[in-house]
């Protein structure tokens, strides 16, 4: 159910947000497991209006914002510790996590707030409105699940914050020297459950029962936002077909091997996109870059169309490659959004919009393993010399006449 924050609350709250699109089963044991963790008395799910870093795209879409959160109040309805705030529905605009922080901030004091969000979203917080602030005002939560551990907080730290904490020797949180906020890093068993594959498997007409909570599963399913009901008429939740696929996820969580979600379908890209990653790779080969890959995200996420990695043997070498992508791409009237990383860095990322780029130190990109991370993404080809993807890339076509 929705409820009013209370005023005067002295307690640990913790404030999740996203765009909930949909909420699924591992959004709730997530909140569980952080709920248990810092020993929080309650859980304020609050759902993105207008996320500004995501885009409704007619292949990825993002459901009416009056839809997610009926859907969020259905799944936490009757679990005591865990609320609804639709305050960013009632905002007009983009939903920026700053402005909605600094309302909740104000209506709980002097509650101590803690920010939940995952380890995904928080290495791109520079690339949000006011990211310092955000670290200021509340505690930041950063979610990491088994079996990639980030390792030491100090590798792999966002730019912006560099000077602004004191990190822990143990790497595992890091104190906010203006204010007695805190970044704490946790560890979370989530399951391996994402809202990207739900909208793949609407789409394709597959069952998403044991992914998603029964209580909002028709409505998620009959609204038609994620594809045709009627091809999705394989999700309704049939008992024997649920247990099946529990019996699958517990498996996954335990580290079993089972065999991998179809890929989605690859759509032709366009000139233009093409023609911007052509531009990426080249300038990175320019300046020496190594193994430099491409991987459509189009079908995955709604925030960009293409992520690519490329490795740099320093940091002096990361610097120059960097540089010169965003030279190259200023050149053909490509302005990038905004860079994270510096001298003191071992990785790099370019927000070009439509294409990010990861430029990693050797030990870095392992570490990070964004290729794990869209293992379901397809490689692009490109007819750059030592840039071809492997013999199991799963290849883009070449646009279309």
């Amino acid at each position: 159910m929705t409820t009013e924050i209370s005023k005067g609350d002295a307690r640990r709250i913790g404030i999740f947000g996203g765009t909930f699109n949909p909420i699924h089963q591992g959004h709730l044991k997530a909140a569980r497991e952080v709920a248990t963790a810092l020993d929080l008395e309650r859980v304020v799910f609050v759902p993105s209006a207008n996320p500004p870093h995501k885009t409704d795209l007619a292949h990825d879409p993002i459901a009416p914002a009056t839809d997610r959160m009926r859907w969020v109040e259905a799944c936490v309805d009757g679990i005591a510790d865990f609320e609804v705030n639709g305050l960013e529905l009632e905002r007009a605009g983009a939903s920026y996590s700053i402005d909605t922080l600094t309302s909740v901030t104000k209506a709980l004091a002097p509650a101590r707030l803690f920010f939940i969000l995952g380890y995904d979203a928080f290495i791109e917080m520079g690339t949000w409105r006011a990211p310092d602030e955000i670290l200021k005002l509340v505690d930041v939560v950063v979610m990491s699940r088994p079996p990639a551990d980030p390792g030491h907080l100090g590798e792999w730290l966002p730019e912006f914050a560099r000077g602004l904490v004191d990190i822990a020797e143990d790497g595992k949180s890091a104190a906010n020297k203006q204010s007695d906020t805190h970044i704490f890093v946790l560890n979370i068993d989530a399951l391996p459950i994402s809202a990207s594959q739900i909208r793949i498997d609407l789409a394709n007409g597959n069952s998403i029962a044991a992914q998603v909570p029964e209580q909002a599963l028709d409505e998620i399913v009959s609204s038609g936002h994620y594809g045709d009901p009627q091809n999705s008429a394989a999700a309704a939740n049939d008992a024997e077909q649920t247990e099946e696929h529990e019996e699958t996820i517990e498996e996954q969580a335990k580290g079993n091997t089972v065999e991998a979600a179809q890929s989605p379908p690859i759509e032709p890209m366009t000139d233009q996109l093409r023609a911007k990653l052509d531009t990426v790779v080249e300038a990175a080969l320019e300046r020496n870059g190594q193994e430099p890959i491409a991987l459509d995200v189009r079908k995955l996420t709604s925030y960009t169309d293409c992520v690519v990695v490329v490795t740099g043997n320093s940091n002096r070498q990361l610097l120059a490659i960097s540089q010169s992508i965003v030279t190259a791409l200023k050149h053909t009237g490509d302005q990038p959004l905004g860079t994270e990383g510096s001298k003191e860095t071992s990785w790099v990322l370019i927000d070009a919009n439509d294409v990010v780029v990861h430029v990693f130190e050797p030990d870095s990109r392992e570490l990070f393993d964004i290729e794990g991370l869209w293992v379901d993404a397809p490689r692009i080809e490109f007819d750059i010399p030592d840039a071809a993807p492997s013999d199991t890339a799963k290849p883009v076509p070449a646009p279309t006449a």
